[in-house]
This record gives structure tokens, sequence and C-alpha cells, in this order.
């Protein structure tokens, strides 16, 4: 072999320490890139069918729960924004921004939750409202303020703590079973590169801000992008993006796609919607129905069966389901005729007016004045329409339809 067809020892040497550099170099920084890095699991894809007419959305409860939430001088409002099932008790949160918690089983009224006002213990306005089940307190969010104050479920103030995170323009907030607090921001004027859709707060308080509205602005005012985009379902949380076509999970910090929504109406995108000029629901309405686009979620539920998807504006669109166990997903069309809404609900081809969720439970929420003049008169009309439960008509019939509003509770 001749020695000057070979490369001298030292270069060969050198050139192994070359690449055995490079590649520990290589794997280091994927190791390290890698670190923190979700590992995205396959995304299943949601394709919406009208539901048949025989598919009965309550066969897929075991139990109903129907009950009038008590009315006392001090307790009277119309509309609910909020309910919150727990502890024998609904933690019920009003259109008018009031809190308020009554027995479950029979609907008496246990107390208020906190007061509006300036003092130590009084919250300036009521932004969202969670409960912690580890310490057993009802949080109220006071965006003016920058804190949470905690009552207990007898209306006692216990203690407050600052919200590390800037909260203003907040338009919802849940607390995880591991101690995440969410909350979701409206549209205002300042935003812009440095506002976002959402804001995660940790239990050591550091917090992360993510889905940034821009190119998307507003001008002179405030407006919600969805009035629930979330929802909590055990350790984590579950909601959409805006105008985004995928529902997301949050897990310990983690943002992971669940579900690609397949449908027939596609997601504007942001930089077209960007290029109407300033975000107005008026002007999003008229794009989506001249060239055929989808206006978005306004709220999202979730059970251990079901994931509900209700419209910024139902009538259009129905309401979206999907069935996690089958991957089916069904749209159950909505009306303008409103006496046939209530033929729908009464036999439980549709569950509207839904204002919490857990894994066992769905819970929906009434007008009184829709007692008498709306389910029971449908059902004196139309004898041949059959109540998903017995207990249907005798709750509306024995409902004071000046009081307080009805609650049903549909649970697995």
């Amino acid at each position: 072999m001749s020695i000057n067809n070979s490369k001298p020892l030292c270069v060969i040497m050198n050139f192994k320490s070359f690449i055995v550099g490079v590649t520990s170099l290589i794997t280091a920084f994927i190791f390290c890139s890698c670190e923190h890095k979700i590992t995205l699991p396959e995304i299943d894809e949601i394709n919406f069918e009208e539901a048949p007419k025989e598919l009965k959305l309550t066969d897929y409860f075991s139990n109903f729960h129907m009950v009038q939430l008590e009315q006392t001088e001090d307790c009277v409002f119309l509309f609910v924004d909020k309910i919150i099932d727990t502890e024998g008790t609904l933690i019920v949160m009003t259109a008018e921004k009031e809190v308020f918690c009554f027995e479950r089983n029979t609907g008496k009224l246990r107390c208020k939750i906190g007061t509006r006002g300036e003092g130590p213990e009084e919250y300036l306005y009521l932004a969202g409202c969670i409960y912690n089940p580890d310490e057993k307190v009802v949080g109220i969010i006071d965006s003016y303020k920058n804190k949470m104050l905690c009552y207990d479920l007898n209306g006692v103030y216990k203690y407050q703590k600052e919200i590390p995170a800037k909260v203003e323009r907040i338009s919802s907030a849940e607390l995880s079973k591991d101690g995440y607090l969410m909350l979701s921001h409206d549209l205002a004027k300042e935003s812009g590169d440095k506002t976002f859709a959402y804001t995660v707060v940790a239990p050591d308080d550091s917090y992360f801000n993510f889905d940034p509205f821009s190119p998307v602005y507003v001008e002179g005012y405030v407006t919600p992008f969805a009035f629930q985009p979330m929802t909590v379902y055990k350790n984590g949380f579950t909601f959409q993006k805006f105008l985004n076509d995928t529902i997301f999970r949050l897990e310990n910090g983690d943002i992971i796609p669940k579900y690609k929504l397949s449908m027939k109406k596609r997601f504007p995108s942001k930089e077209l919607v960007a290029q109407i000029g300033p975000f107005n629901w008026v002007d999003i309405i008229k794009m989506c129905k001249s060239s055929g686009y989808f206006s978005g979620f306004g709220r999202i539920f979730e059970t251990d069966r079901f994931i509900l998807l209700e419209p910024m504006f139902p009538s259009d669109e129905g309401y979206f389901w999907i069935d996690k166990e089958s991957e089916a997903g069904y749209r159950v069309p909505s009306t303008v005729n409103f006496s046939k809404e209530l033929n729908l609900i009464i036999e439980g081809r549709s569950i509207l007016s839904v204002k919490g969720s857990n894994s066992n439970e769905l819970i929906s929420c009434y007008e009184s004045t829709l007692s008498k003049n709306g389910f029971v008169r449908q059902m004196d009309e139309n004898p041949d329409l059959i109540p998903f439960s017995e207990e249907l008509r005798t709750l509306f019939e024995n409902a004071d339809p000046q009081g307080n509003p009805i609650v049903i509770i549909y649970e697995h």
C-alpha cells in the first residue's frame, strides 16, 4: 500500500473529532430545541352533518334535574351569563354582573357573593367568576383592581390576591383543577401586535399571553370576539382560538390541537377581516352572508360525551355537537320560528341556552316568562308533542312567570 495514497493519521483523527463534535452539537441543539416542544398528536377531523330527525340528544343523558331559582327583594334578575354546579350549590353569574349561590336541589337562595363598591372587600367591576374546589372559594375577577376577590359559599369574604397579568378587557375566566387561571380578552382600541385573545396564569403566578388579534383591530370601542370561548374539562381547558377552525386543549401550560372542524362554511382569515376595516360584528355578519363565510363560535361546553359549540349568531347556523365517542359531528338546525325551537327543546332534540358544563352534565337556563306562555302553551297546543321528561310540564306549570330563571341540568 502506497503511503502517498494514504491520509496522515493526524488528519484522520482531526476529521473524526470534527464529525463527532458537529454531531454532538446537532444532537444538543435538537435536544434543547425539543425540550419544551409539544409532541403533537394526530388531529381528528370532525365533519358536521345535519342531525337526523330521530336523533334525541336527551337520550344520551340519564337524569334531569329541574328547578326555578328563588327570587327575593335583593335577588331579582332575568338573564344568566354562567352557572357553576359544585358542592350542592349553583353559583350563578347574572347578565347584570352579580353573583348568587342557590341550593342545587331546591333553588333556594343561599347568599349573594360580594358587592360592588370601593371598599377592601368589594369589587369595582365583575369581569369573571370562577370556583376553586381546593380552597372552596368563589373567585370574583375585578379587572379594574387587577385582583381576584375570594368568598366562601356562604358569601363570607376570605381574601384577595393580585393577578400578575394585566387583566383589562376580560370577557370570561376559568380555573382548571390544577390551578391554572385562563382569561379571554375583548378586542379594544389598543388591540394590535401586543394584545392577545388569551392570558394564562400558572399556579406559581407566572403567566403568558397567546393568540394575537393582529392584524384585526377596532377603533374607539370594545367588543368580544366570543362570549365564552373556553371551558374547564378535567385537568385543563378546551377552547377555540380567534377566527380559527380548530378546537384546542390547554393542559399544564401546553397548547395541543384536538379537533379540526370540517364545515360547509369556512372561517375568514384575520387578514381578510382586517381588510374590511375596524372589526365590528355588523360588518362581519354582512361579509359572511355575502361571501359564504362562518362568523365563528360564541360559547363552548364539554362533558365526557359531548362538545357543544354555540355560534355567535345561532339563528343562522344552528348548534354544533361533537360526539367524542363516535367522533361524529351533528348540526342541530336553528330557526327564527320560536315555537319550533321550543318544540325541539321539549322533545329533547335540542338543548339550548346552555350556561355551564362539567364532565357529567350540561346546565341550561330559561327565562321564567317562557314557562306558561312558551313551554306550557306549546304542549297544550300540540298534544302529539312528547316531552323528553314527565317532569318538564310540571316544572313549567308550577313556575312563577315573574320569578327568577329556570334551570335544567342534563346529567349523564
